[in-house]
């Protein structure tokens, strides 16, 4: 016989754990806003540790115990574990479909797998309700429910009996389920293991061209850089009559950017650079002062600083003033009045439009925006590079919005929104979809799936060993009673864990 001590603990850890299941599970069905799941597991749960509690109004022994209440009670204990087996069954099948579709991110990762599909009627009803129906035929039939020494009662004559209940029905949805979900973890491990060795396309300390393929080491290469280096001279700069300067170096992705209009074109400052006389002078009395840091200091600059192309000898101005800063702090005047824009900035900018620009000088990214229902304008977000005669602007143009009439409306772009998501690399590369979870949620699906199986295994050891042994009487107490227990403390050691779960929690 079994001591009362060791069912009076029993009884507290069921009692204890239904109550924490039931406030866990409240929790995560508020956090993830579904409740079909939750709820039907705690019902499930409350036949299946209610039940086996009230046997402690006759000291949980079964020989005390009415006939009618045995019965009702295996009969009871069999449809509660059908229950859990569907409810279980059909969240690790909705898991097992998400790791082959991973269509959405970590955030919606549960909440997939917790929404109601009709097909799921099969394994929550039509499951668990044909097991009943086999298991009351067999055990009225052949009147297999006796009291035996144990914590509940059971079917005992025929022992076999006791596989058409909790000890062996699960098992027709456990071992397909057990294949497809080992196939499915198999699959996203080894998905997860490629994607963490290939590199990330969008990483920011890559730049937006392309990687050159590694190329084999000669011998005649490896003497080159074994040999000690020569020594480097200092450039000359070029002359302002220099039209354009070309660089060794890789071809430019955009076959424009190679004619030589445009590479006359570039790095253009908003004012004229100083007289030579005076960069000569300068550099004399620089030179007068320092004569001992020219040789090297001259090397560093000549090779780190870029060369900025003169502006051409051709292009003449319309003012006879020289540029200088003055250009260069309008521009700014002009940009810190788009809130306001006045009559003659306004005449001035569709001036600048109606000029005929150069293809090869001017480059435009339009993006498509969504369609604006309350103007009846388009939208546009451009940066353009544009050359007006001699005068080269690099102009970013805030989110312009215009009305039927032409005016253009402008808005903050700190204040508005962006209908487009940002990103640091080219709008032409797309982002690849990431892993549906972090490795953490993915493991916590991968245990719920495998504890799930352990308690269906836990349930049948006993019964099997009793069978294979030929016992008259089964075993007082086997690993079906811990099974009982894992069905209410798993939800809440796996699921209480969640911090979102956790933070929703009152009492802890």
């Amino acid at each position: 016989m079994l001591s009362f001590a060791l069912k009076i603990v029993w009884f507290s850890l069921s009692l204890s754990g239904l109550l924490s299941c039931w406030v866990v599970l409240a929790a995560f069905s508020k956090v993830y806003e579904s409740r079909w799941a939750p709820l039907l597991y705690c019902l499930a749960c409350t036949l299946l540790q209610g039940v086996f509690c009230i046997g402690l109004a006759w000291q949980m022994n079964p020989f005390h115990m009415p006939p009618a209440f045995c019965i009702a009670q295996t009969l009871i204990i069999g449809f509660a574990s059908f229950s859990l087996t569907g409810i279980c069954g059909t969240l690790s099948f909705a898991a097992s479909l998400f790791y082959w579709k991973p269509d959405d991110g970590v955030q919606h990762a549960l909440r997939r797998i917790l929404t109601w599909r009709n097909v799921y009627i099969i394994p929550l009803c039509a499951f668990p309700i044909s097991c009943i129906a086999a298991q009351t035929t067999v055990i009225l039939t052949l009147d297999a429910v006796h009291p035996t020494d144990g914590l509940h009662c059971d079917a005992t004559n025929p022992s076999w009996a006791r596989f058409l209940g909790y000890a062996g029905s699960p098992f027709i949805i456990a071992i397909p389920l057990f294949c497809f979900s080992g196939a499915s973890i198999i699959h996203v491990l080894r998905k997860r293991r490629t994607a963490i060795q290939r590199p990330n396309p969008w990483d920011p300390t890559l730049g937006p061209f392309t990687t050159l393929r590694p190329r084999r080491t000669h011998y005649k290469d490896f003497r080159k850089y074994t040999s000690t280096p020569p020594i480097p001279r200092v450039l000359p700069s070029p002359s302002p009559s220099t039209q354009y300067v070309s660089a060794p170096g890789r071809a430019p992705i955009n076959p424009g950017l190679s004619s030589p209009i445009f590479s006359a074109r570039q790095f253009h400052l908003p004012f004229s650079p100083p007289p030579p006389e005076e960069t000569e002078s300068a550099a004399q009395q620089h030179s007068s002062h320092s004569p001992s840091l020219q040789d090297t200091d001259s090397i560093a600059i000549s090779s780190l600083f870029p060369t900025f192309a003169p502006p051409s000898d051709t292009d003449i101005l319309d003012d006879p003033s020289d540029p200088g800063p003055a250009d260069f702090m309008n521009y700014l005047h002009f940009h810190d009045r788009w809130k306001e824009p006045s009559t003659s900035y306004r005449s001035r900018h569709d001036e600048l439009e109606e000029e005929e620009h150069d293809d090869v000088s001017t480059i435009r990214w339009n993006h498509p925006l969504p369609e604006d229902d309350d103007h009846d304008g388009g939208n546009e977000w451009s940066s353009e590079y544009t050359e007006h005669e001699s005068k080269h602007i690099f102009a970013r143009d805030r989110h312009r919005r215009f009305d039927s009439t032409g005016r253009p409306q402008i808005d903050s772009f700190h204040n508005t929104p962006s209908p487009l998501p940002l990103s640091n690399g080219p709008p032409s590369r797309h982002d690849p979809s990431p892993l549906p979870c972090s490795l953490s949620h993915l493991w916590k699906m991968i245990i719920f799936q495998l504890s799930f199986l352990l308690v269906l295994l836990l349930a049948c050891i006993s019964a099997l060993i009793d069978v294979i042994a030929q016992r008259d009487s089964p075993s007082p107490f086997g690993t079906h009673h811990i099974a009982l227990l894992l069905t209410v403390w798993i939800p809440v050691i796996l699921i209480g864990h969640i911090p979102v779960v956790r933070k929703n929690l009152r009492f802890w």
